[in-house]
Formats: structure tokens, C-alpha cells, sequence
């Protein structure tokens, strides 16, 4: 690939990184101006709103909230992958499965 072409690529990714943050702060912004949202469903213009509960489980508070026996049955045992590269180094990357790589993109600050 020629390097002027790759290296618009590059900007153009790092354009969009940056565009997409800043969006992001724009709508937090704006849903900050909603106030308080009451769940439910209303219309407003051209639009359906729909606001619901967003509840993940919280270990910590499920902690708190069941007894000790309680909480041991909801407990899982499971492989925890620092473990398993303390014990067996040289299995470790075999143990390991290949996802799209990381791509990092900045613009190096003038010492």
C-alpha cells in the first residue's frame, strides 16, 4: 500500500476516534438537559422515547444482600487466565485464541 494512501487512512481513523469522543460528550450533554427521565414511553415530535431500567448484576451488592451460604450457591468456579500464566508460562499462549488486533493511533507531543 503507498504510504501517502495508508498514512490517510490512518488520519482518517483517527479523525473519526475523535469525532465519535466528542459526539459521545455532546449526547451525554444532552441527556443531562432531559432531567430526570420518568420510565415510560412518550412521543415527542416524529419521535417514540422509551425509557427503561438498565440493572446488571452487582456481585458486591449480592454480597450484601444474601447470607454467606446463599451467596456460595450462586458461585462459580471458573479459569482465571493470570493463574493459569503463573502456573503453565510455556502453555500460555497456546491457551490463547487470535481476535482483530489493537490499533493505537496518536499524534507523538513535541518534547
Amino acid at each position: 500500500m503507498q504510504d501517502k494512501k495508508r498514512e490517510r487512512i490512518i488520519r482518517d481513523i483517527y479523525t473519526l476516534r475523535a469525532q465519535i469522543k466528542e459526539l459521545e460528550e455532546q449526547e451525554q450533554t444532552l441527556r443531562d438537559e432531559l432531567g430526570d427521565l420518568e420510565y415510560g414511553q412518550e412521543s415527542v415530535g416524529p419521535f417514540v422515547v422509551k425509557v427503561s431500567p438498565n440493572r446488571r448484576f452487582d456481585a458486591a451488592r449480592a454480597k450484601k444482600v444474601l447470607t454467606k451460604e446463599e451467596y456460595e450457591t450462586i458461585l462459580v468456579q471458573r479459569p482465571d487466565s493470570k493463574i493459569a500464566k503463573a502456573r503453565f508460562p510455556e502453555k500460555f499462549e497456546q491457551m490463547q485464541r487470535e481476535h482483530a488486533p489493537r490499533l493505537s493511533i496518536t499524534i507523538p507531543e513535541d518534547d
